[in-house]
């Protein structure tokens, strides 16, 4: 037992030492990306509003709703850092963390500070983490699990055992903050062997890289798994309705199509990102850069390393076999980051470096106007939510001011789909989503209320069959009659 302790004492030291030295050796490049990333989320960052499910979370205040949704790892983060759920506190701890990442994730390697901050600030400013910030109070939580997933990954490269059950704390913690963390995982990590081969040339080296990190996710995932068996009876509904059980070739027809659209930056998913440059720019680098290894062996070694590194991005896409939430794409942040740092270190030539901060520039740029103009579609959506929140209680208190005191429930019928008229609504996903243009979730839309200042004991009253055919004969809103009072539930209907 004193020699376990020994060698964790031994390992805090050196963690305490190394910290020290990193903050000081870095700390330009981590105070230039933390203010480019402020800079490209200040509508998210300065603006008050609530994004997605925070109606909820701000109601609850309470860490069950976490534990519910199986983010156990956000769950104990609630108790260690409760301040980081609140606006801009979240916000910026959020940016810091995914700095400190980008960081980590490269700090091992002989690269100039150039090229590390090329890296950064292409990986901070993709344009996914906008949408993952959507999620207000839970946000923080989600981008402080990525970064523990990223020092997982520095700890397993200490091969110790003390050092490898750290890993696993971290890494369950930064997975079951947020379930694609593990492919941010698997995509440092090759990130990592990559840039290690280019240094030796050693496949088997690199090979062998591979399986202590692969056994520790694997370790770490079996916990999550049995967690949630314990705790939840299981992957619950939500999470299994993403997974495509079918191994067949319109299930890998699917992924490769989806994963296509991302790197081609084509569809739905994938049109806000620079990501078509960058294949272009690998396709042709590629063909090039292994006329640079004389050996034929080096060349068919390389590709594959880089073949891995797509496969790890893509992980989740190959997991559940078709289209997954945009906000599930964070490994594909490290795609252009890390072509362009390759391109970066691998030319001598200066013409070569100084194109790849010139294209590394108008990537942030056109990633940021994006980031923007999605912040912006949903504080105007937020802005019309809150003046239509307003106008509704009003309605309700002049006909039934009985309700102030909970004396009544309430319930909706129908939802608001001409909201986004505004030229600066043009978002993407649910940056363009009305919290009264939801089809069913009426939960939501009662807790928004109450966010506004809707009394916090009134309950969501249900509708009978008895009140449909009275309800049918009802205006809709903005009429003043959209609002009725049946046996003791307040009707709002918001349309027909």
């Amino acid at each position: 037992m004193n020699k376990i302790f020994n060698a964790v004492k031994n390992i805090n030291f050196k963690v305490d030492y190394n910290i020290y030295d990193f903050i000081i050796k870095y700390k330009t490049i981590i105070l230039i990306t933390f203010f480019i990333g402020i800079i490209v989320n200040a509508v998210d960052v300065f603006t008050i509003k609530f994004g997605i499910d925070s109606e909820l979370h701000a109601i609850e205040n309470s860490p069950q709703i976490y534990f519910d949704t199986q983010r156990y790892g956000s769950w104990l983060l609630y108790y260690l850092l409760p301040f980081a759920r609140y606006h801009i506190l979240s916000q910026l701890i959020g940016i810091f963390a995914l700095t400190l990442a980008a960081l980590l994730t490269v700090s091992r390697h002989n690269i100039s500070n150039n090229g590390k901050l090329l890296f950064m600030l292409l990986f901070v400013t993709f344009p996914n983490f906008a949408f993952l910030q959507y999620f207000y109070f839970q946000s923080a939580y989600n981008f402080i699990g990525l970064l523990l997933t990223v020092i997982a990954y520095r700890l397993i490269e200490r091969n110790h055992i003390i050092t490898y059950i750290f890993a696993v704390i971290l890494l369950f913690i930064g997975i079951s903050s947020y379930q694609a963390n593990a492919a941010i995982f698997l995509s440092v990590m090759m990130i990592n062997i990559t840039l290690d081969y280019v240094d030796s040339k050693n496949i088997k080296q690199s090979l062998s890289q591979i399986i202590q990190p692969v056994v520790i996710i694997f370790i770490s995932l079996v916990i999550y798994y049995i967690c949630m068996k314990i705790l939840n009876n299981g992957l619950n509904q939500y999470h299994l309705n993403m997974i495509n059980k079918n191994l067949n070739l319109d299930r890998i027809g699917n992924s490769l199509t989806h994963i296509w659209r991302i790197l081609s930056s084509n569809g739905y998913d994938g049109n806000h990102t620079a990501n078509l440059s960058i294949t272009i720019i690998i396709i042709v680098y590629l063909i090039n850069f292994i006329k640079n290894y004389h050996e034929k062996k080096n060349r068919i070694e390389f590709l594959f390393l880089i073949f891995l590194f797509m496969c790890s991005i893509s992980s989740l896409y190959i997991l559940i076999g078709g289209a997954i939430m945009i906000r599930l794409n964070l490994s594909f942040a490290l795609y252009p980051a890390f072509i362009i740092l390759l391109i970066y270190i691998l030319n001598n030539q200066k013409i070569i470096k100084n194109l790849s901060i010139v294209l590394s520039i108008l990537i942030i740029v056109y990633h940021s106007s994006y980031i923007v103009k999605f912040q912006t579609s949903y504080y105007l959506i937020y802005k019309q939510d809150e003046v239509l929140a307003k106008d509704i209680i009003s309605k309700i208190y002049n006909k039934y001011p009985d309700i102030f005191y909970s004396k009544y429930n309430i319930n909706f019928i129908g939802r608001l789909t001409n909201l986004k008229q505004h030229p600066l609504i043009n978002g993407k996903d649910m940056f363009n989503v009305s919290v009264f243009s939801a089809h069913s979730d009426h939960i939501k839309t009662l807790a928004f209320l109450k966010l506004i200042g809707f009394p916090m004991d009134v309950k969501l009253g249900k509708i009978t069959d008895n009140m449909i055919n009275e309800i049918k004969n009802m205006p809709s809103y903005p009429n003043n009659d959209c609002i009725q009072l049946f046996d003791n539930t307040v009707i709002v209907k918001l349309s027909d």
